[in-house]
Formats: structure tokens, C-alpha cells, sequence
């Protein structure tokens, strides 16, 4: 049996933001070559307040990475899709788990109101576009949303929490 990566990946502190330094395996060599992504930590600017939100984002990024290291068929495979052109995206639960939560983190809110903020993603966000790629988020697609969410929601005036819908 074939002996599985798994890397927890080496979260640095460079130019400004966090990055993430982990090993990608050449299976058509049999090495390892050292890489760093910057573009998906690219919002974990704040040294001391993102580091947990960051480690968070790597364990999530360096998943697809320990399977293609582990297992060359699936490494193949993605080679050939990267090839064709379609690199992996993130999809829209992805992103309200790295980088809006890091956002959030950054502004000066009241606990309250984030918890109004969460209550609202998590009860018609995430069950109608969790699992919707962010490129395909459209105009269109937020129109049909906000259409069948008419009628299911009661007008409200702002509430002492600045949290209404």
C-alpha cells in the first residue's frame, strides 16, 4: 500500500498577509517541489486577528492537495482538467467561511449584529447557494432568489440592532 500525504502546510507571515508554503509531489518524477499561495490568503492581512481565520483556510486548501499528492491516478486527472483550462473554484459556502469570515472579523461590529448577519447566511444563503460556484452567482440567479424569498419574509422596521430584512 502506498504511503498517504498529509501536510499541515507552513503559514508565513510575507509581504503584508499571510501564506501558505506546502509541497506539491511530481509524480512523473517522484519529487517534491515547494510551492506558496498567496492568492486565496490574499485577505488575511492582519497579523495577530486573521492567523486563526488563515490556519482555517489552509487545512481547507491543503485537502485537494494531500489527495492529489497521495494518489497519482487523481494527480493525472487534475492535470488534465488544469490543462482544459478549469482550475478548481471555490464555491460560495467556501467563501463565507474564508473570506467573509475574515472580513467580518475586520470591521468594528457589535456581537449582535453579526449574529443577525449569520442567522440570515446560514438560514436562506447557504441552503439556496452554498454549493453554487462564485462564478456562477449571477444578477439573474440573485434576482430568482430574492424572488422566492417575497412573500416568505415579513417587512420589519430596522430594529435597535440595525439588523432587518
Amino acid at each position: 500500500m502506498a504511503r498517504k500525504s498529509f501536510q499541515r502546510g507552513s503559514l508565513q507571515w510575507h509581504n503584508n498577509q499571510w501564506t501558505l508554503v506546502y509541497w506539491l509531489k511530481d509524480h512523473g518524477s517522484g519529487k517534491h517541489v515547494q510551492k506558496r499561495e498567496i492568492a486565496a490568503f490574499k485577505l488575511f492581512t492582519n497579523k495577530d486577528a486573521d492567523k486563526k481565520a488563515a490556519l482555517e483556510a489552509a487545512i481547507e486548501f491543503l485537502k485537494p492537495i494531500n489527495k492529489l499528492n497521495s494518489n497519482p491516478k487523481a494527480a493525472a486527472l487534475e492535470e488534465k482538467s488544469k490543462q482544459e483550462g478549469s482550475e478548481r473554484e471555490m464555491t460560495f459556502a467556501e467563501f463565507i467561511k474564508t473570506r467573509w469570515a475574515s472580513y467580518v472579523r475586520k470591521q468594528k461590529m457589535q456581537p449582535s449584529t453579526v449574529a443577525c448577519y449569520n442567522s440570515h447566511i446560514n438560514q436562506h444563503l447557504i441552503p439556496a447557494l452554498g454549493n453554487c460556484l462564485m462564478r456562477e452567482i449571477t444578477t439573474g440567479k440573485m434576482t430568482d432568489f430574492f424572488d422566492g424569498l417575497y412573500g416568505k419574509l415579513k417587512v420589519r422596521l430596522q430594529t435597535s440592532t440595525g439588523c432587518s430584512i
